[in-house]
């Protein structure tokens, strides 16, 4: 993680490096980049270099705080069965980084998926961040820097990550063994090599793949069954990253078979050429739902919504 953050992020950690030299370290930052762009690796690789100033990764202190285990370091994240960050991790937080720590040196907190905080939750950090206390430094990482509350975003320093050379990507995926339509696939989804690899271990991926090609094989014979189809799995879609996964697939989809294309999906030419429906609506649906996906709203909603336009768009273009 820290190592490919190295590889990939390098300029913006020499920035980081550059200011904690020159003694110019914010007390908040805010790392935004897409799935994949190392957010966690460029945060733990900050954690590294305050107490570890050639971020060598062997020494203890390096190994600690990559390992999770460092007493100085926190990460906060949404709890096993929650879809979001709630106000009581916060005030936990503030607890204890109110007490006299246990190893000296300064203490640092990383807040994963921010976007993901509540409105409460957000607004106690707030008021956590507006007080700030000597040598603690927060770290929050977001896909959507647009989704965290102004007033916080106001009061960090904000880094957009570097974004991934896409054909370098999928030339890594290849040489590492990958057949060439997945790598494509998968470069087009995601943003780092670690990201691709653990995605073809989990099931969204192919998951994904499969409803992406069975909507568009109804589509292809005219049948509106989309939201019957896919109801049954709108509990499994309602993580937030699988359902990022899910509509970055459909729209890829969506869009080589608007251009009628095998360029990604390679034996998919024959069924994009029997759609007869003007897709782009569709496609405008999708970004939309993407949009929309941002923010707190209902998840499984936001799907139906999706599927039943979809069912209506097909109607329509039947007709």
């Amino acid at each position: 993680m820290v190592k490919h953050a190295i590889e990939t992020q390098k300029p913006i950690l020499d920035m980081l490096k550059k200011s904690m030299e020159n003694g110019r370290l914010s007390h908040a930052y805010l790392f935004n980049g897409p799935v994949g762009s190392e957010r966690m690796g460029v945060a733990l690789y900050f954690c590294c270099m305050l107490y570890c100033p050639d971020v060598c990764l062997e020494c203890k202190e390096c190994t600690d705080i990559i390992n999770n285990n460092h007493l100085n370091v926190t990460i906060i994240d949404k709890l096993p069965g929650k879809t979001e960050i709630v106000k009581d991790q916060i005030e936990s937080l503030k607890e204890e980084l109110s007490k006299t720590g246990l190893k000296y040196g300064p203490r640092i907190y990383i807040i994963n998926d921010a976007e993901d905080m509540n409105s409460s939750c957000a607004n106690k950090l707030l008021k956590f961040i507006e007080e700030p206390y000597e040598d603690i430094y927060a770290i929050l990482l977001t896909t959507n820097k647009d989704a965290i509350l102004q007033t916080i975003r106001s009061r960090c320093q904000i880094i957009n990550l570097l974004p991934p050379d896409k054909i370098e990507l999928k030339n890594t995926l290849i040489l590492d063994g990958i057949d060439e339509e997945k790598a494509l696939i998968l470069s087009n989804i995601y943003s780092s090599v670690p990201a691709c690899k653990k995605a073809l271990e989990t099931e969204i991926f192919s998951k994904s793949l499969n409803y992406a090609r069975t909507i568009l094989e109804m589509i292809s014979k005219g049948f509106s069954n989309t939201t019957i189809y896919m109801k049954k799995d709108v509990d499994y879609l309602s993580d937030k990253e699988n359902i990022e996964v899910f509509l970055k697939m459909l729209l890829i989809y969506f869009i080589e078979a608007k251009k009628k294309s095998n360029e990604i999906f390679k034996n998919d030419l024959e069924l994009f050429n029997k759609i007869k429906i003007n897709l782009t609506p569709i496609i405008d649906l999708i970004i939309k739902s993407q949009f929309n996906l941002r923010y707190n709203i209902d998840r499984s909603l936001l799907l139906i919504n999706l599927f039943v336009e979809i069912d209506r768009r097909v109607i329509d273009g039947s007709n």
